[in-house]
């Protein structure tokens, strides 16, 4: 499968919530349009549709491959890109999986 460039992939209005997670960004994202919506996923945060559009076009990260744009980073490099966030006065809310013990 072939990487995706800008505009070749689907926003909201084609985002195919399949997990709990997804769902919930979908939910934020209509709520809060202007705020950038990170998803924890294990050890790992992940930005969807225009978020991961944010990401490719400020820090240059490159998508991962699928139709949805998505992106992310590890859980190691969180402080400098919620720093870069702040710099830039960007909004931005973390969802992760809540854990039942």
């Amino acid at each position: 499968m072939k990487r995706l460039q800008r505009g070749q992939h689907v926003h909201n209005s084609g985002f195919v919530a399949t997990t709990d997670l997804q769902k919930k960004w979908v939910e934020e994202k209509k709520k809060n349009p202007d705020t950038i919506i990170l998803v924890k996923v294990g050890k790992f945060y992940e930005v969807f549709n225009e978020d991961a559009d944010l990401f490719h076009d400020e820090f240059a990260f490159m998508y991962m491959a699928g139709e949805i744009a998505h992106t992310g980073y590890p859980e190691t490099y969180h402080q400098k890109y919620t720093e870069l966030l702040d710099k830039k006065a960007l909004k931005f809310t973390i969802l992760q999986k809540k854990v039942n013990l």
